[in-house]
């Protein structure tokens, strides 16, 4: 089963868990006294023990009497059970409106494992599925279920947007050169870059990462220029060799200065990013040696581009005067800082809930649920500094409350 435990209420049996976990660490999750050993703190100890083997704890009381008879673990849970609890009804967790029940579901995997997050909520919907629900509903909440739900909306996204982008750059490909055999040409580095840098990362590190493959693969669309420098060349006087020949040196400039600036990427302490910087070198290789030494022998010569290269080709700052077209690449970059100074924002964004691709409902829901939990806020954080590990523990005691 994929899961640790399904909870709705208080179990008895959490007690005696705890018990084995936290038992031999009394004394430590305790505050300790000054006199706490002493004979007479010892003698008023036990007289309070005394009296409690006569309460409804009677038999906890008598459990713990001879390994802790100062009554330090007594203490600890009534430090736990004074915290914030869910509330209750007929037995059962519920929010603060008590019009919806609460159920605790811990998986074995961790949050961030999504492959098991995704089984292990399907399974749960499986199982609501099955029972009679009428007007109820189920709501997921927690670190796995914003992280399925993410993830999902994500890949759809990311799946829509890659369509949506492949039809806008086939379109205009084939408005520009006339030919769906030369757009279909241009597919053929982009495929070898994608062969060429899994194997790399199959050879190098044995298995290729769903991430790699998606942020690599949207790297080698740099590789896309490759072969429209040498489709745009092509004309009918000259052969496809000899136009590579010529535009090769240029060519080459160009995949080995990419090369560059993503395998740098491979010396980062970071696996993640070393796999990407081997899969983006890698592959942009691949789809530069088959522009250069596969397109050539495929490629037809060109019967023209048409009225849509010459409008694409088309530059008016050439029609300028000299001085013109000077004052204005001098002017432009001025004008465009002016505008930036004087917007009166901030160059860096430090905001990180930005960031955050989770949606702003689904944090709302999550927020609430957190609170039906009373489970403590975790978006602060105090950091304790000192001149040893000992003086920050110290300076770190004086912050409890008391």
């Amino acid at each position: 089963s994929p899961f640790v435990r399904v909870q709705d209420g208080a179990d008895p049996r959490d007690l005696f868990d705890l018990e084995k976990k936290l038992f031999p660490y009394r004394f430590i999750l305790t505050p300790a006294s000054s006199n706490e050993w002493g004979v007479d703190h010892l003698r008023a100890a036990l007289a309070r023990r005394l009296q409690s083997l006569y309460s409804g704890d009677g038999l906890l009381e008598e459990r713990w009497l001879e390994k802790d008879p100062n009554g330090s673990w007594k203490r600890y849970l009534d430090q736990l059970l004074s915290s914030p609890m869910p509330a209750m009804q007929g037995g059962h967790w519920v929010n603060a409106a008590q019009n919806k029940a609460l159920i605790l579901i811990e998986t074995r995997s961790a949050g961030f494992d999504l492959q098991a997050q995704e089984s292990a909520q399907r399974e749960v919907l499986a199982a609501f599925n099955d029972i009679p629900h009428d007007g109820l509903t189920l709501r997921l909440g927690g670190a796995g279920a914003l992280a399925v739900a993410t993830n999902q909306s994500i890949t759809q996204e990311a799946t829509w947007l890659s369509i949506i982008n492949t039809l806008m750059v086939s379109g205009l490909l084939i408005m520009v050169y006339r030919s769906g055999r030369i757009v279909a040409l241009g597919l053929i580095p982009l495929l070898t870059g994608l062969v060429t840098g899994a194997l790399a990362i199959r050879l190098e590190y044995g298995a290729i990462h769903a991430i790699t493959l998606g942020f690599g693969s949207t790297l080698l669309g740099v590789a896309a220029d490759y072969p429209n420098h040498f489709f745009t060349h092509l004309n009918s006087s000259t052969p496809p060799h000899s136009t590579m020949k010529r535009l090769w040196p240029t060519l080459r400039l160009g995949i080995l200065t990419n090369i560059a600036g993503f395998g740098v990427m491979f010396f980062s302490g970071f696996r993640g990013l070393q796999e990407i910087g081997v899969f983006a070198s890698a592959g942009l290789l691949g789809a530069g040696l088959s522009t250069r030494f596969i397109l050539p022998g495929l490629s037809p010569p060109r019967k023209g581009l048409g009225a849509w290269m010459s409008l694409l080709s088309h530059n008016p700052i050439q029609r300028l005067p000299q001085h013109h077209r000077v004052a204005l690449c001098l002017g432009l970059p001025l004008l465009l800082g002016l505008m930036f100074l004087i917007s009166g924002r901030s160059l860096f964004n430090d905001d990180l809930a930005t960031l955050n691709p989770v949606s702003r409902l689904g944090l709302e829901r999550d927020l609430e649920l957190q609170r039906a939990f009373r489970v403590p806020d975790m978006r602060w954080l105090i950091l304790v500094s000192g001149e040893s590990e000992e003086d920050a523990l110290a300076r770190s005691e004086i912050l409890k409350p008391i």
